[in-house]
């Protein structure tokens, strides 16, 4: 019990890091200070609001990549199937000459499959959440 709340501290310290950067490349994002405050206003949200928001996103998306990334397991074949029929000929239709070899881009296929496989098991965890547990909506007034 103390590791699973030890581990969700860690969970959110990360998701709020991670936030915070966000929030400093959507601030760099405009053309000034005065710029981002508008957007923000816009919204009808203050900055901590915002990163809030965010926070909120970041740790959902850590929750998701725990408990869904190790049954996204990616085979050396569907690598090489995916270097040969997708990679190689986009590298070469955008960039006019030969694809890198294989291992030097391996890693970042491996990723591109594993994030694939977890947005096609995302659906089912959900459902599976939403059979499982109760939401309660509490009211704070007002």
């Amino acid at each position: 019990m103390v590791e699973e709340a030890d581990a969700e501290g860690a969970g959110r310290v990360a998701a709020l890091g991670r936030a915070s950067e966000r929030l400093a490349a959507i601030r760099s994002s405009f053309a000034d200070e005065a710029a981002f405050r508008s957007a923000l206003a816009s919204l009808g949200m203050t900055e901590r609001q915002m990163l809030g928001r965010l926070a909120t996103q970041e740790y959902a998306l850590l929750l998701i990549d725990q408990q869904l990334r190790p049954l996204a397991t990616v085979e050396p074949a569907e690598i090489e199937n995916y270097y040969r029929t997708t990679f190689a000929p986009q590298f070469v239709r955008l960039n006019r000459r030969s694809p890198p070899p294989l291992a030097e881009v391996e890693a970042q296929i491996r990723e591109i499959l594993v994030q694939k496989k977890i947005d096609q098991l995302l659906p089912a965890w959900l459902e599976k959440l939403k059979a499982s547990h109760t939401v309660r909506i509490h009211n704070r007034g007002g």
